[in-house]
């Protein structure tokens, strides 16, 4: 019994073998121009796994490193903040020096008294810096301003709480801490509070740094609410309260340069954490490679595979022309 082949038959199977061999020159070319070993699971499934847990690692490292470089920008701003507030306190201080003085007249402290105001306004202004829509010094508040000035009452407020009223900066509104992870997993201690080695804490309590409540004089411990408050005592000419305030305006500049400090510890910390990151990040490269790269063994021999099968993929083109028929004449022979 005579089994005949048809000519559709004949090019379907020439077609399959040549888009075959043109599949596999492909994937070695592929191979070798991106110099990886491996593109699917199948090829090695072992090596794709620890790849897998690799390039997991390397997702964790790059969030990691986001949330630095975002913690780093906002304590870079909150500082530049902190100073330029810490220069205002030392205008303000001269001023009261200048307004004391016995020899001003009433409209010269009037007029001392508005610089007075207007060095304090702007304290409220640094004191309510944004960095990314983020309001710095507002703890977690991020709604509305930090710090306000009610004109017409002479008070200032703090996440909507008057300054002098409480003595704790972590007793006002939004003073929760606002934690992340430096790229080590938060871990907890017994009492259930992250441990600081692992969390990093990227709010500030704008109270803890500018003061809050009062003393055993009655006189605020908050610097702006100290320098609105001599520039009154200033305008009523009362020079005895305004010189009292004055080194109280001193002691809270002092305050607020322990906070910088305390701050640029935290900086510090940033800095080491953002270099132990990019030393992980090298390490884990480092393993991809090994795992999906090809040493330069691996390099040579999927070049010898892709010429063979280069050699193959010409040869079934050159079978070609005595596979498929070239016009209607091939058919009468």
């Amino acid at each position: 019994m005579n089994i005949r082949v048809t000519q559709n038959a004949t090019t379907r199977k020439y077609i399959s073998s040549m888009n075959k061999n043109l599949g596999q020159m492909n994937d070695y070319h592929t191979k070798i121009t991106a110099q990886r070993k491996l593109f699917r699971a199948s090829e090695d499934s072992i090596s794709a796994a620890r790849a897998y847990v690799v390039r997991r690692s390397l997702a964790n490292v790059s969030d990691h490193q986001s949330s630095l470089k975002t913690a780093a920008n906002i304590f870079s701003n909150a500082e530049a903040a902190l100073l330029t507030v810490s220069s205002e306190i030392t205008t303000v201080s001269t001023k009261i020096v200048e307004g004391v003085n016995g020899d001003k007249s009433q409209t010269e402290r009037n007029i001392i008294a508005s610089e007075i105001e207007n060095v304090a306004k702007d304290m409220v202004t640094q004191m309510n810096s944004q960095y990314a829509d983020r309001r710095i010094f507002g703890g977690t508040n991020n709604s509305s301003a930090a710090f306000e000035y009610n004109s017409s009452t002479g008070k200032v407020t703090y996440n909507g709480v008057d300054v002098n009223t409480l003595s704790s900066p972590k007793d006002f509104p939004g003073s929760s801490s606002i934690l992340i992870d430096v790229g080590l997993g938060i871990e907890y201690d017994a009492s259930g509070n992250p441990k600081e080695s692992t969390a990093f804490d990227i709010s500030f309590n704008g109270a803890e740094y500018t003061g809050c409540g009062v003393d055993s004089d009655g006189d605020s411990l908050n610097v702006i609410q100290l320098a609105f408050d001599a520039a009154k005592a200033l305008r009523d000419g009362d020079t005895n309260k305004a010189a009292r305030l004055l080194d109280k305006v001193n002691d809270a500049k002092t305050t607020l340069l322990v906070g910088v400090t305390k701050l640029g510890v935290k900086e510090k910390a940033i800095e080491y954490n953002q270099s132990r990151l990019e030393t992980d990040e090298l390490n884990l490269k480092s393993s991809q490679t090994e795992l999906e790269g090809m040493t330069t063994e691996d390099l040579a021999e999927t070049i010898t595979y892709y010429k063979l099968v280069e050699s193959a993929y010409n040869a079934t083109l050159q079978m070609g022309a005595s596979v498929v028929p070239t016009s209607l004449f091939n058919f009468i022979k």
